[in-house]
């Protein structure tokens, strides 16, 4: 009821909500065709300051997050390169900035597992979008917030958990955002966050080890927060899902191994049973909801694997799945940015026990790393928790 009485405020209130090529922002033919370049800028809302307090009230989270400054929001439809690194494509994503002050700091959230193309943080909802703009740019951070190729104004599959991809749809909005605040007379702030949820956790950690990589000269990063995000991919993530409880578990496994199979040219037989062996690649489409997607799925992983799979996994005779996981996990990074994990007690999608134990890792090797626990709080309800706690610590900085 809540969600459908915000909705509806949001409809109400929104603000100098038309769209163009130029908002006083920057033209496409003002920037070279190479990745990172901006195609297309858009206004999608504006929220006054009595606005954005009136709906954090509204949702009954007025205690833990407190806005100072009102929020516009933008599309940044912009080019990155493609899953096989080879082409640019069209991808897209929220850029949120502070009204009336100039931006302290420059925040990158990535979003969680989604399978709709139209539940995209540049089609922004309360939910998606609206909320982390609110936290971030409405205390004076510009706030990014990239869709990923698949979802946004991108009609490609979802290459999900291909980390080349995902990175560099990550790293060509930053590049993106630097034109659009020069040509629009704003200045770049130099301290850069990442910060990112469930798959997004994953994501922000990916780019984390990119920018350590290669940094961006323009920017600084100073800190580094993930929210239930899976780290080992081929050794911790894998393995869990064989006794996994979550009801999206199935989901999980499905999306992740068709889309990792359609990337590397692998083939689904010997890996799900008949008939999802054929069936899986179409239901993620971008038109699907991931509750759909689960209500035609078996309710155990079991079920959807043929016979063995897990043994014959361990065993090494799945090559193919522990060589795409393992490259595309984070099990051999060291994070040199400081580093939280943040984790709900509760979470039956992501254990717990991964961000507890690689932190400990971590820390051994000397490395400015810590798990946080945020409580007895499930999947999606260990987010809400922690958003507040990495504002108040990227504060810090």
């Amino acid at each position: 009821m809540i969600t459908r009485v915000l909705s509806a405020l949001l409809r109400a209130l929104r603000f100098g909500g038309c769209r163009s090529e130029r908002h006083g922002l920057i033209s496409a033919d003002d920037i070279n065709q190479t990745s990172g370049s901006v195609v297309q800028v858009e206004l999608l809302q504006s929220y006054p300051l009595f606005v954005a307090r009136l709906l954090i009230w509204w949702a009954g989270a007025s205690d833990v997050v407190q806005v100072r400054h009102g929020v516009d929001l933008y599309r940044i439809t912009y080019l990155t390169l493609d899953e096989k690194g080879h082409h640019l494509t069209k991808v897209s994503g929220l850029l949120a900035l502070p009204r009336g002050v100039p931006p302290t700091s420059v925040v990158s959230w990535q979003h969680g597992t989604q399978t709709l193309r139209a539940n995209s943080p540049s089609k922004p909802t309360y939910e998606e979008g609206v909320l982390v703009s609110f936290l971030f740019a409405g205390n004076g951070a510009v706030l990014l917030a990239p869709d990923y190729p698949g979802l946004g104004v991108s009609e490609a599959p979802q290459a999900y958990y291909h980390k080349a991809s995902t990175v560099a749809a990550v790293r060509d909005l930053i590049v993106a955002s630097h034109s659009v605040l020069l040509a629009s007379g704003r200045s770049v702030p130099k301290n850069l966050f990442l910060a990112g949820f469930s798959e997004g956790g994953y994501a922000t950690m990916a780019a984390a080890e990119s920018i350590e990589a290669v940094p961006f000269p323009e920017h600084q990063l100073k800190a580094v927060a993930s929210v239930a995000g899976p780290i080992d991919l081929a050794d911790s993530a894998m393995p869990g899902l064989e006794h996994a409880r979550s009801a999206s578990a199935p989901m999980y496994m499905a999306f992740l191994l068709s889309s990792l199979a359609r990337v590397y040219g692998h083939d689904l037989t010997g890996v799900f049973r008949e008939p999802y062996a054929q069936s899986i690649p179409t239901l993620f489409d971008g038109e699907t909801s991931g509750d759909d997607i689960i209500r035609v799925l078996p309710t155990d992983v079991s079920d959807l694997l043929v016979d063995g799979f897990f043994a014959d996994y361990r065993a090494g005779r799945h090559e193919w799945v522990h060589e795409v996981l393992k490259s595309n996990g984070l099990a051999g990074w060291q994070p040199l940015t400081p580093l939280r994990l943040y984790y709900g007690m509760t979470d039956l999608d992501v254990a717990p026990t991964e961000a507890q134990q690689k932190a400990g890792q971590w820390q051994s090797s000397g490395l400015d790393v810590q798990a946080i626990n945020v409580g007895d709080y499930d999947h999606n309800s260990s987010v809400v928790q922690a958003a507040p706690l990495i504002l108040n610590w990227f504060g810090q900085y």
